[in-house]
């Protein structure tokens, strides 16, 4: 289905291991414009401190803390207790990333 045409040199100039809104178009080899792909440079948040504080802000404080709120919980069958603030920071991650979280990074976040 590809010919030579067809195909792209996707070369960016920019070299970044986050991820950001910057934007380089991928040129065809006989010369033309394709589509803009997404480059990310830049970024003003590193994945890493994203992380740290959905971390700080979702995690109960203290083992108190947690035995309460699952406590809580189990009292009242409400589950929403729990999954709420993990929702939430899941959005905010999303939000401040720009993807959704993978499980690994869920897993690390929030065990």
């Amino acid at each position: 289905m590809d010919n030579e045409n067809n195909s792209y040199t996707n070369t960016c100039p920019n070299t970044c291991p986050n991820t950001c809104p910057n934007t380089f178009d991928a040129t065809k080899e006989n010369g033309t414009t394709a589509t803009s792909n997404t480059h990310k440079e830049g970024a003003k948040e590193s994945l890493a401190s994203v992380m740290k504080d959905l971390e700080e802000k979702v995690n109960p404080k203290s083992v108190e803390e947690s035995i309460k709120m699952l406590a809580t919980a189990i009292a009242t069958k409400d589950p929403s207790i729990i999954l709420n603030p993990l929702q939430a920071g899941a959005k905010e991650f999303e939000e401040r990333v720009g993807r959704p979280m993978s499980y690994s990074e869920m897993r690390a976040m929030w065990g």
